[in-house]
């Protein structure tokens, strides 16, 4: 289990926040002191769409 702080990965600053989501519905975050947005986690889910 992985006990530390999140940080942005440009910066290194741990003041962001929730920006949205990206294409594949993984959380975004907005870094308040660079303005970098970024993904905690880099995973690639495929969304799934139903047509029916």
């Amino acid at each position: 289990m992985n006990n530390s702080t999140p940080s942005c990965p440009k910066c290194g600053s741990t003041n962001f926040y929730k920006n949205g989501h990206d294409k594949y519905g993984n959380q975004q975050f907005l870094c308040k002191d660079c303005n970098h947005s970024f993904r905690l986690s880099h995973s690639h889910k495929h969304k799934k769409f139903s047509f029916h």
